[in-house]
């Protein structure tokens, strides 16, 4: 009976100490900022093109591997998309195609563990993207809804820098689309191009 105690015993010190040195090694959090965004390829003869500037936000969670590398994955909406002037007829037509995306980037982080002080961090990785909404707007004009001539869902590359300062962070990234955003029924290549810059709040 006493060595059931004792075994018990080691039993819950060992899993209270994992527990622990495990939320050590896990923090999360929450961000947001301004888009730059646009797309590339042609939207076609006599139209030309602009960044859509948006925002973006939602959360994320690092486990750190070690006190400089760490995995990182988030949820974002990400509104996206191109502002696009045609000329016609002598005069210019502009128009905003918007493009919203729900954002799952897992990350590889590397630099400095977290803390009071202040540290830096870089991060590349993959992104998941699923079309939240689609839509080219016109001044004066009902919008047009394009999720029928897109994709539901694009992959692509983030690559970003940061500093975290105590609880707090700043961010920039680029989030470059591999992915033919069109459908294949649609004539181009278009692909995502957007650049990020985020603060955000470490828990």
């Amino acid at each position: 009976m006493r060595t059931r105690v004792v075994v018990g015993f080691i039993l819950v010190f060992t899993l209270v100490v994992a527990g622990q040195a495990f939320a050590q090694n896990v923090e999360g959090g929450i961000k947001g900022g301004v888009n730059f965004s646009t797309v590339s390829g042609d939207f076609g003869i006599g139209v030309s093109k602009t960044n859509r500037i948006s925002g973006v936000g939602g959360a994320f969670g690092t486990f750190l591997l070690t006190d400089r590398v760490g995995v990182q994955i988030e949820a974002l909406y990400s509104m996206e998309g191109s502002k696009a002037t045609v000329a016609t007829l002598g005069t210019n037509v502009e128009s905003t195609v918007q493009i919203d995306y729900i954002r799952i980037p897992l990350l590889l982080r590397l630099g400095a563990r977290p803390g009071v002080q202040r540290s830096g961090y870089f991060l590349v990785g993959p992104a998941l993207g699923f079309i939240a909404a689609a839509k080219q707007t016109f001044p004066g004009r009902a919008d047009q809804d394009l999720k029928d001539q897109l994709k539901s869902s694009e992959f692509a590359v983030v690559v970003g820098a940061g500093m975290t300062f105590s609880h707090y962070l700043f961010e920039i990234r680029y989030t470059a689309g591999l992915t033919d955003i069109n459908n294949q029924s649609s004539s181009g290549t278009n692909k995502s191009q957007t650049f990020s810059v985020m603060g955000g709040i470490r828990f």
